[in-house]
Order: structure tokens, then C-alpha cells, then sequence
């Protein structure tokens, strides 16, 4: 038994692996941290996913405040930033920019809603929804349905936060970005599953 723990113990933390993670499986998501990483994590999710998804497959949706605009205004330029006709720009900022796009949102997730998926695949595009104000966004019916249905209808949401008290009652999926180590914690309700994995030293100048 003493080597069984012993072992458990050197393992704990796995060095220079990846960690394995599925926004689709785990669709409503918290990225929280105690130095402000998680905009600089996000947008190297971000930086992956344009380059291996067409923007015809999915669609980064941006949900965020004047203060914060600048870390994400490139989102604004990509393809996967509009709708196909390009008619709709999925970046909020303003209360105008939260109005259009809350209703664009309303109508397509309650038509998907009422859809019956072949094989559960849902229809495309799939839409990341990522948001770093979510004070602003929470009354959102669209927003209350994605997170409430137990089922993915194409849609997943990315917050950025760093209290547990300001996420959605069916979040149940963080990810957090520590000062000496990075965790994932999946079903926190259910089957609990956590990943731990501890940070490369940083270099010195």
C-alpha cells in the first residue's frame, strides 16, 4: 500500500502533457484564475480553432464589454466572426450590439430547440459562444435555454470568470488557471472528474 501511494503521489502531476478537452461534450464551461490568464489561455483556444475548423463548421460568438473590446477586436475580421451571408456580426460590445444579437440568437436556438437531431448531431454551424462580462448577458432567454437543456443543440458557452457565485447554476465544467497549477473539474454535480497539472517554472530574464 505504501508503494501504491507513493506512486499516486510522484504522478499527481503530469509534466509537459496536454490536457485533453472537449467544449462540445462539456457545453457550458468556466475558465477562471487568479492572474488574469484566462483572456491569453482563450484566445490560444481561440487561435486553434480557426486554424483547423472552416468557418462554414463553426462560428465564435463574442460577448464582451468596452472595457475588454481591445482583447478580442480581431475576432472581428475573421470569418468565423459572421454569419454566412455576412449579415450579422456575432461581437457584442454594446447594449446595441447585445440587443441584435439576443435576438438573432432567440430565434435559432428555440428553432433548434424544437428540432430532432439524426444520430444527436446537431445542425451546422456549431456556435462558441464566449463571454466576459456575463453580468451583461445573463437574462438572456437564449442564454437560460442553452445552458438548461440537457441535450447540445449546436451551441456551446465559454465564461470568463473569477467568482463561482456570478456563473449559472448549470455550470458545471471549470477550468482553472492557477499561479503554480492548472485544473480541469468536469460534471462538479455528477461524476466528478478532475485533471490536475502543475505549471512550467517561469523562465527568468
Amino acid at each position: 500500500k505504501k508503494q501504491a501511494d507513493k506512486l499516486v503521489a510522484d504522478y499527481k502531476y503530469v509534466r509537459s502533457v496536454p490536457m485533453g478537452y472537449s467544449f462540445y461534450e462539456n457545453k457550458v464551461t468556466a475558465i477562471m484564475n487568479t492572474e488574469n490568464k484566462s483572456k491569453y489561455f482563450m484566445n490560444n483556444i481561440i487561435l486553434q480553432l480557426v486554424t483547423f475548423y472552416s468557418y462554414e463548421d463553426l462560428k465564435i460568438v463574442m460577448f464582451t464589454n468596452e472595457e475588454n473590446e481591445k482583447d478580442w477586436s480581431y475576432l472581428k475580421y475573421t470569418n468565423h466572426s459572421f454569419s454566412n451571408d455576412k449579415s450579422i456580426r456575432f461581437f457584442a460590445t454594446t447594449n446595441e450590439d447585445y440587443k441584435l444579437l439576443a435576438e438573432y440568437f432567440e430565434q435559432e436556438v428555440n428553432y433548434r430547440a424544437s428540432l430532432e437531431f439524426k444520430n444527436n448531431i446537431p445542425p451546422k454551424p456549431y456556435y462558441l459562444i464566449v463571454i466576459d462580462d456575463y453580468d451583461r448577458v445573463k437574462r438572456y432567454d437564449f442564454i437560460k435555454t442553452i445552458t438548461e437543456l440537457d441535450n447540445n443543440i449546436g451551441y456551446s458557452i465559454v465564461i470568463l470568470e473569477n467568482k463561482m457565485g456570478n456563473l449559472p447554476s448549470k455550470c458545471n465544467n471549470f477550468i482553472n488557471l492557477g499561479a503554480n497549477s492548472s485544473g480541469i473539474l468536469k460534471n462538479s454535480y455528477e461524476k466528478q472528474e478532475q485533471i490536475s497539472k502543475r505549471n512550467p517554472p517561469r523562465s527568468r530574464p
